[in-house]
This record gives C-alpha cells, sequence and structure tokens, in this order.
C-alpha cells in the first residue's frame, strides 16, 4: 500500500493508453541491441513493481526516466558489448609473425663477332724449267693466280627477367603464468551488467515504507482530500 505517491504497477495502470513500457519512460533510451529491450525492461518493472516513484505525478516520473536512460545507457552499453567478448584464460600468448621476401632481377647479354680471311696463290707451268721465269711470270708456259677474301659476322643478344616471392606465416600461441590464477582473474571481470543499470535508477524512487503510523497513513488525505484520487 503506497503512502505518499504512486508505485510503479500504479503508474502502468493509470496510462491504460500507452505500452507499460512507454508508460514508465522505458522505450525510446538507445540500446546496443534493440532486441534486448524487453528482456531489461521486464527486469526493471521487476525490481521497482512495488516501489514509490520519487516524483509528484507519473508525467514527471516518466521524464525524469527517459532523461536518466539517456545519460547512463551509453557507457553501460558499452559494458553490454564488452561482456559479449569471448576470452580464453589459458591465451595470453598469441602472435603471428608474417614476411614476405621478394626478388626482381632483370639483364640483358649482348655479344657480337666479327671475323675477316684473305687468301691468295698462283699455280705457274713452264716447259723449260731450267730456265728462271721473269718477275712477271710473262715466258711461263701457263700460269693461274687466285686471291679471295672472306668476312663474317654476327651478333648475339638474350634477356634473363626472374621475379620470386616467398611468404613466411608463423604464429605463436600458449599461455604465461599460473593457470589457476589466469582463470581467477577472469573470473574477477565478470559483471551483472542488468543489476548496474537497474541500481543507476535508485535516485528515481522515494525509497520510504510505509510503516503503518498514523503520521503516514491517511494525513495528507484528510487535509488535502481529492488530492490523491487514487487512494479511493
Amino acid at each position: 500500500m503506497p503512502a505518499f505517491t504512486l508505485t510503479v504497477q500504479q503508474v502502468i495502470d493509470l496510462n491504460k493508453d500507452l505500452t507499460p513500457y512507454a508508460a514508465l519512460g522505458l522505450d525510446t533510451y538507445p540500446l546496443f541491441d534493440e532486441a534486448y529491450r524487453a528482456e531489461l525492461n521486464d527486469k526493471i518493472i521487476a525490481h521497482y513493481n512495488e516501489q514509490e516513484i520519487g516524483h509528484e505525478t507519473d508525467s514527471m516520473f516518466r521524464y525524469a526516466m527517459r532523461r536518466k536512460m539517456n545519460e547512463v545507457m551509453p557507457l553501460f552499453n558499452q559494458h553490454y558489448r564488452a561482456s559479449q567478448i569471448s576470452i580464453d584464460p589459458l591465451r595470453t600468448v598469441d602472435i603471428h609473425n608474417i614476411g614476405e621476401n621478394k626478388e626482381t632481377s632483370e639483364g640483358t647479354d649482348t655479344s657480337t663477332t666479327e671475323s675477316t680471311t684473305t687468301a691468295g696463290g698462283r699455280v705457274v707451268a713452264s716447259n723449260t724449267p731450267q730456265v728462271r721465269l721473269s718477275g712477271n711470270g710473262d715466258y711461263a708456259t701457263s700460269a693461274q693466280d687466285s686471291n679471295s677474301t672472306t668476312d663474317a659476322g654476327g651478333t648475339a643478344s638474350a634477356t634473363n627477367n626472374r621475379d620470386n616471392t616467398a611468404t613466411n606465416n608463423n604464429v605463436t600461441t600458449g599461455y604465461q603464468g599460473n593457470p589457476a590464477e589466469l582463470i581467477w582473474s577472469l573470473r574477477q571481470s565478470f559483471v551483472n551488467v542488468d543489476m548496474m543499470v537497474i541500481e543507476s535508477l535508485t535516485e528515481l524512487f522515494s525509497l520510504i515504507w510505509d510503516t503503518g503510523e498514523e503520521f503516514t497513513r491517511g494525513y495528507n488525505y484528510n487535509v488535502y482530500p481529492g488530492f490523491y484520487p487514487f487512494y479511493g
């Protein structure tokens, strides 16, 4: 039984034209995954369902809730994303060495050869071998001169291209340290992000419980009749 303001459930009941999430201002805040909104909202409602809101009217509470969620969720969304990362505590070493060796060479070999050959000869026949021939051989019975010149040349060219590439990929994995300590460290990093979000909303509620004493029950309603119509 509320003593001063409305409970969360009463805020929902008074706003039948709105969805429960919209009635509490939980419909527009930024979230890392829209599919998770219903699960988180249901946890918030279940946690504070019987708590009295810390504002005079439901519309003021709705505005304050929207403002608060818009302020805190950008940080908590990072916590959610971080909690989704899968970590192997026994894999503290993960080294990748990637190397590439590339060799390129290009060359041209050219060779040139040239040669000249000259040959000459004379064949003389004489019926009087005892007689010395004159210098020009005019008195020979017959004579035959031969002369020849041969020129030879050549050029040879060869081009060599070479392109070699070698790639090395070395991977080193494992862990360093005591495996029990590594697992313990991982457990210490676990956080309940949902409860972090829920606890950040505590300031939006009055956190005052009705003890049944006279000064908390009925006094204000008699002084200000009709101020709290939902109490009947």
